[in-house]
């Protein structure tokens, strides 16, 4: 089943396609064979046939004419039917060539005379000759025909057949496929787009009876469905009027009653109003302003910082400016109601990231909450699905917040992903649609593409080179807190006292050298451990790519991100450097060994990937022993 899977095209158009070259192919071979075995063979046959009688029959002649005549039979048979009667043997050919022919002259000759012939084939002045033995009176005499003669090309032939009918069957075949998958592409993207939340376009109603029929009962779904949106609208908002009424009598009502009633009695009643008021509120928020807002020109960094700005335990660290074109009201909503739940449902610190490295940039939210079970991890995305079951307020929500931000990233383009903590806890995941440099944007695509792409890589400049010192040792290391796989922070402070540290710069994740040395440092992690030593690997790659490259190899050792460069600067990794004849900036691939006491034993520049971590090694357990 997996080989099938992999022949077998996965989409409809392929399949189409194979299924219409398969069979245009088939006839093909049975037509040119059917050509091959009735018309051309009998044709061959036939015309073999009859050079063999002339080439005997001249043979024969030769011998019964007076010597006299013989040159002049010679020259006039030569000019008039192109063949050659010689009584020496010709000098043979004995390159191999390819002609089909010869296999029913041989035949036809053989017949002729009675027994078995070989051809011999010669160059003469440029061209092929091929000649037979035939036996006269007086001897052997050889006769022989030019390849002209026959004046067929097969191999230019079959290469001209089988040349157009490739053309004309892939031609056919893509037409005809298209016809058939381009209206059900249509369909398959629009429902894609009604699955997304939006309002398609209405599809052309033309082409065959059962698609156009298709089509138009699609648009009839599609119209049903924007109806019951607006009708949920208006029903909500129609019952937000019809509840808030009552609700505002019964407020007016607590604050009427008597003196002697008791404070705790009205302070649940108020409570119980309040939250009444809340959730009305939320199912309104939930039933409007669900579709695609308008995008503007907005510092990711200022937004996020904005929202964290005022809460108890966030972790934050505003870096560089991140512009990016999005919705900003739609991504404070998503990230105000994700705050809200991590903080909710978890006692400690809640971190926040921004991935700003890739082309569609990437929001985090870490917590170390109870986490979301695999089997409710896409429940827990629909209207009024809590995982506490105590309906209680105050620990287990309205269950609308995860809900409302599941829609709007929907309507937006923006992909909300939840996923469980290594170590316990969710990290939510916010990824930003991609900048739309459709055919609106193609006027000023060069100045979008200048702005947009700016944002990708968000780093500090480099500094100088001379302004880039090296350590050695002896210096006291650079201090950093650096993100992890995990984007959960190391501090080398932490280490020191308790630990030995290996830090090894390397250019760039997944590349050959930085995967060969990563691989080794992984290989001796053991003997590591034993000559207690931290191996800790340092990039300006982002969280996202280290996290990627770790899983994809399998590798156990510490990668940071230094999106920044400011670990780089300070180890003087950051430096000129030359590929393909052309200077730039970039990490020299370097080790530094710090000691318990913060102090730099060892400082490699320039290292080789190739058994760098045995040798690193060897001094690390000089270290620990000494």
């Amino acid at each position: 089943m997996i080989r099938r899977g992999r022949l077998v095209p996965a989409t409809l158009f392929g399949r189409a396609l194979l299924t219409l070259i398969l069979t245009f192919g088939l006839f093909a071979l049975v037509t040119f064979g059917a050509i091959v075995f009735y018309a051309l063979t009998p044709v061959a046959q036939r015309s073999a046939a009859d050079l063999a009688s002339i080439m005997v029959l001249s043979a024969r002649t030769l011998q019964q004419l007076p010597p006299n005549l013989q040159e002049d039979y010679r020259t006039r048979l030569a000019r008039e039917y192109q063949i050659r009667l010689a009584e020496e043997r010709p000098l043979a050919d004995q390159t191999r060539y390819f002609f089909p022919y010869l296999s029913q002259f041989k035949r036809a000759l053989a017949d002729r005379i009675g027994r078995p012939i070989e051809v011999v084939t010669s160059v003469a002045n440029g061209e092929r000759w091929f000649w037979v033995a035939l036996d006269v009176d007086d001897g052997t005499l050889w006769t022989g025909f030019p390849r002209s003669r026959l004046g067929t090309r097969p191999l230019q032939a079959l290469t001209i057949v089988f040349g157009a009918a490739v053309l004309l069957i892939l031609g056919t075949a893509a037409i005809l496929a298209g016809r058939i998958t381009q209206p059900l592409q249509r369909l398959s993207k629009a429902a894609e787009q009604v699955a997304q939340g939006f309002s398609p376009h209405a599809l052309p109603e033309t082409g065959p009876a059962e698609l156009a029929n298709l089509a138009r009962q699609f648009n009839e779904t599609s119209r049903q469905i924007r109806e019951l949106l607006a009708n949920r609208t208006l029903l909500l908002t129609g019952v937000s009027h019809d509840l808030r009424t009552p609700l505002t009598r019964l407020r007016l009502a607590v604050e009427m009653l008597p003196a002697g009633v008791a404070q705790t009695l009205i302070a649940r009643m108020e409570r119980d109003i309040e939250e009444m008021n809340a959730l009305i509120t939320q199912t309104i928020e939930f039933g409007k302003s669900l579709g695609a807002g308008r995008r503007e020109d907005v510092d990711l960094a200022a937004l996020i910082e904005d929202l964290v700005v005022g809460r108890p335990r966030i972790v934050w660290q505003r870096g560089p400016g991140c512009p990016y074109h999005v919705d900003a009201l739609a991504l404070r909503r998503i990230l105000g109601n994700l705050l809200e739940n991590a903080l909710r449902y978890s006692h400690e610190r809640v971190e926040v990231f921004l991935d700003c490295q890739t082309p569609q940039p990437t929001i985090f939210v870490l917590d170390r909450g109870p986490g979301i079970p695999d089997a409710e991890r896409d429940a827990v995305l629909m209207p009024y699905y809590r995982l506490e079951a105590s309906r209680n307020r105050q620990t287990g929500g309205s269950g609308l917040g995860l809900a409302v931000a599941h829609q709007l990233a929907l309507a937006n383009q923006m992909e909300l992903r939840l996923g469980v903590r290594r170590g316990g806890g969710t990290i939510a995941t916010v990824k930003l649609p991609a900048i739309d440099m459709g055919a609106n944007a193609e006027a000023n695509a060069k100045g979008v593409d200048g702005q947009a792409r700016g944002a990708y890589i968000r780093v500090r400049p480099p500094l100088p080179p001379e302004h880039s010192t090296m350590l050695h040792a002896g210096d006291q290391a650079p201090l950093f807190a650096l993100p992890n796989a995990d984007m959960e922070r190391v501090n080398l402070e932490d280490l020191i006292g308790r630990r030995h540290a290996v830090l090894y710069f390397y250019p760039k994740d997944d590349t050959p050298g930085c995967t060969m040395e990563a691989l080794e440092f992984t290989d001796l992690q053991t003997e590591f451990d034993q000559a207690e030593t931290e191996v800790i690997g340092i990039s300006r790659d982002s969280c996202t790519s280290h996290g990627a490259f770790r899983d994809q190899y399998g590798l156990t050792v510490h990668l940071l991100s230094d999106t920044d460069g400011e670990a780089c600067e300070a180890y003087g990794v950051w430096r000129e450097k030359e590929a393909h004849g052309e200077k730039r900036m970039g990490i020299v691939r370097s080790t530094f060994i710090v000691d318990k006491q913060g102090l730099i034993r060892h400082a490699l520049y320039d290292v080789k990937p190739k058994g760098h971590a045995a040798e690193i090694l060897q001094l690390a357990r000089a270290l620990s022993d000494g």
